[in-house]
């Protein structure tokens, strides 16, 4: 067990590492991160513009891989958890709502919000839940290794193709001709 847990781990580290950091990749990419954020479709105070808010949500998401690599701690489960149900709800209210806005999850335009957004939001919520379970309930106080490569390998994988959700979207869809 502590080998799933530990491919959890790398799941949300991966995804929210390359979220944070594609956001700040450069002056522009983060500008057009903080421009998909609808403050105002979301109901937010004024005073949290669209560059306060996606400066919280780099720190979020940058602090939250940071406590899901302190290994024996379920910290990192729980601010994931957390993190992600905000996203969840935001993003599902924004796409119920019909608001104008662009996914920039990863620092660059993944299209038109939609339900896949919530999806994959959702589904990390349920790995953060999933995580802290498994560490806290199942089995409390068991340490989690850096023993298990293969479950090091499937969380990389893993984490990569939830990074690369949208790009799915397009294997569906017939090619122009």
């Amino acid at each position: 067990m502590p080998e799933f847990v530990l491919a959890l781990r790398i799941l949300l580290i991966g995804v929210l590492v390359v979220a944070g950091v594609g956001k700040v990749r450069s002056s522009a990419a983060f500008q057009a991160a903080a421009d998909s954020l609808p403050a105002a479709a979301l109901s937010l105070p004024g005073w949290l513009g669209p560059r306060v808010l996606a400066t919280l949500l780099v720190a979020a998401e940058l602090i939250t891989a940071g406590a899901l690599a302190l290994w024996t701690s379920a910290i990192g489960f729980v601010l994931s958890t957390a993190l992600f149900l905000v996203m969840t709800s935001s993003l599902a209210k924004l796409v119920h709502d019909g608001a104008d806005a662009r996914c920039r999850c990863f620092g660059t335009d993944s299209g038109v919000l939609s339900g896949r957004h919530v999806v994959r939001a959702a589904a990390l919520m349920v790995v953060g839940a999933l995580g802290w379970i498994l560490q806290t309930v199942a089995h409390p106080g068991l340490p989690v290794t850096m023993t298990g490569a293969g479950a090091a390998v499937g969380g990389v994988m893993a984490a990569t193709v939830i990074i690369n959700w949208d790009l799915l979207v397009y294997l569906r869809t017939p090619a122009a001709s």
